[in-house]
């Protein structure tokens, strides 16, 4: 049945079927019940992942000279994504966050730097589940509901994804976050290039120069080329 039908509408077809199928073995096996709405956006947004990772694959690259993409993808129609970075800086014993949030049109919606304590041995890993977790706090008061957090933290999407406990400093970071990630079921966190989240990364550097929080509903004047950047010639 599925030959008749053309390939974008038989992809979603499979996934939907997947997801269901997937809900099935949750319900029996840990006895969680989600709304079908919710088992049905879930299955499409694991195919929106999985035809953006094939596109990532696809890029190819000259031995000679090669452009190098560093483009920043914008979230599916009814969604708007955040992009989070953290920056140490051992000097004053401070971490640096950086948040930028966006539209499906690439028009930015807010941004914002802060600063938060850190510790002397901090983990570039555990400043990075900070910065998500600030991220998520200030979205989620924000009114958004579909939300698409990224971070250039792999270890960090794990963690999320992963349903084991952990009792580190870390692992305590990462259950506050699907905590409140709980009460918005669809939003997600994705795991991007560092090469695609240059504006939070300047953000985050930024906050040095700031005591207090700030947030901008347009960009500061050093991230108008990051906000710009697509793509940078690599020499070989």
């Amino acid at each position: 049945m599925l030959k008749r039908v053309r390939e974008p509408v038989a992809s979603k077809i499979m996934v939907i079927l997947w997801s269901i199928w997937r809900e099935r073995n949750g319900r029996f096996w840990r006895n969680t019940i989600r709304q079908q709405s919710i088992v049905v956006d879930r299955g499409l947004e694991f195919l929106f992942d999985w035809m953006e990772a094939r596109k990532a694959s696809a890029e190819q690259v000259s031995s000679s000279k090669s452009i190098r993409c560093l483009k920043w993808h914008p979230p599916p129609d009814s969604f708007v994504k955040c992009n989070c970075d953290a920056a140490i800086f051992p000097g004053n014993g401070m971490i640096g966050v950086g948040m930028v949030l966006r539209d499906a049109t690439g028009e930015l919606l807010t941004c914002k730097m802060m600063q938060i304590p850190g510790t002397p041995a901090v983990k570039e890993y555990e400043a990075l589940a900070l910065a998500l977790y600030e991220a998520i706090t200030w979205v989620s008061v924000s009114g958004y509901e579909r939300v698409i957090y990224e971070t250039d933290a792999q270890v960090v999407v794990q963690a999320i994804k992963n349903s084991m406990a952990d009792t580190t400093e870390f692992g305590s970071i990462i259950q506050n976050c699907k905590t409140l990630l709980y009460s918005k079921p669809m939003s997600k966190v994705m795991f991007t290039r560092r090469d695609a989240n240059g504006v939070a990364h300047v953000l985050a550097r930024q906050s040095l120069s700031c005591v207090n929080p700030t947030i901008n509903t347009s960009a500061p004047v050093r991230l108008g080329e990051a906000l710009s950047f697509t793509c940078t010639e690599v020499m070989h």
